[in-house]
């Protein structure tokens, strides 16, 4: 009997529903998905209407549509730029489980004028690196059979929606705490720490902190902060500074004569378990990566399998139902690779934000 994991392929039925497989498939279930993919043509072709055609005990029959959007269509919480941590690193494919070297190498030097007959001198790199092996996530959601039956309102066909937020939340936060307030990483013999409060004094102490970094030969990196990480706390104060068009509709109190800075908010949640006051600056991960993270080639993103049923109806059964044959519970899989560390701690600045620049001292 099987009982393996089917894939949740981006092809609409093979995998998801394994009608070339061992098992044979509802043919009820098969026709409902079918007369709501005629509706879908008939409506212009949106995955998304496919549903109106569908009651909410068409578990199955949900699932396969709702999977087919998450793939083709609607946006995940990942696609989201003001929630999208990942934008700030820079992604290596590898093909095993091996830890590899993550080599690190300073600024190219100046050039230097060379005479008629003169030998070109040469400079040599050091055989620094950082080392990460990619790691794999995963967990098991059951549901019962009888849980399926009485989902006359279509709760359930949510489930990949849910399995995709539980797995970007797994991502995020393994990134988050790859940074957040790592001393070793912030330092002051970097030079990428401090302690003002996000304000216009205070982001632009950050961004000026970034600008004068110098690679370990003493040369100029002219790193540029591109992104604005902070905490939900802060979300509102971060979009003043970066898009104070919102200051001509906001109270006379607040800041007048905002100063615009040419940055990228992310609001990450994640932060408040760390600090509601601290905030980080990021370069460019193409230029310079402050964090580097890895997927696995072939097994990029999130995802999703189905158990194939072991159980096979004999008499007064319904042939093809899915389930377990010992406890009647349809098991899905939600898998994902990946790892992340830091890498130049100058392509990176945090502040407390505990101390306002704007405030003369006594």
């Amino acid at each position: 009997m099987e009982k393996e994991f089917k894939h949740v392929s981006e092809n609409f039925f093979e995998g998801y529903l394994p009608l070339k497989k061992a098992i044979s498939v509802n043919p009820l279930v098969h026709k409902k998905v079918m007369e709501s993919l005629d509706k879908i043509k008939a409506k212009g072709g949106k995955l998304i209407q496919a549903r109106e055609a569908m009651t909410g005990s068409d578990l199955l029959a949900n699932l396969i549509v709702i999977q087919h959007e998450l793939d083709n269509e609607l946006p995940y919480i990942v696609d989201d730029p003001l929630l999208d941590i990942t934008q700030v690193t820079q992604e290596k494919t590898v093909s095993n489980f091996n830890e590899i070297k993550l080599y690190q190498t300073t600024e190219v030097e100046d050039l230097l004028e060379v005479k008629p007959t003169e030998d070109y001198k040469g400079t040599y790199f050091s055989d620094s690196y950082d080392s990460l092996a990619i790691k794999k996530y995963g967990r098991i959601f059951g549901v019962a059979w009888e849980t399926m039956l009485n989902d006359i309102l279509g709760e359930l066909s949510q489930l990949p929606n849910k399995f995709r937020r539980a797995a970007t939340r797994t991502l995020f936060k393994q990134i988050t705490d790859t940074f957040a307030e790592n001393t070793d990483f912030y330092a002051a013999a970097c030079g990428n720490t401090g302690t003002p409060v996000l304000n216009q004094e205070g982001l632009q102490a950050g961004l000026t902190a970034m600008m004068s970094q110098e690679d370990a030969n003493g040369n100029k990196l002219n790193i540029k902060a591109v992104y604005l990480m902070v905490p939900t706390a802060l979300s509102f104060v971060a979009e003043q500074l970066v898009n104070p068009i919102l200051q001509s509709i906001a109270a006379a109190t607040m800041v007048a004569a905002p100063v615009r800075f040419s940055l990228k908010v992310i609001v990450n949640p994640w932060l408040d378990d760390y600090s509601t006051t601290g905030w980080y600056l990021f370069a460019d991960p193409s230029v310079l990566p402050a964090i580097t993270r890895l997927t696995l080639a072939g097994h990029k993103g999130i995802e999703m399998f189905i158990r194939v049923s072991d159980q096979k109806a004999i008499a007064n059964a319904v042939a093809g139902e899915l389930g377990s044959f010992s406890n009647d519970i349809l098991d899905f899989k939600v898998r994902m690779f990946h790892n992340s560390t830091t890498r130049y701690c100058q392509a990176s600045y945090y502040s407390d934000g505990t101390v306002d620049l704007a405030t003369p001292e006594l």
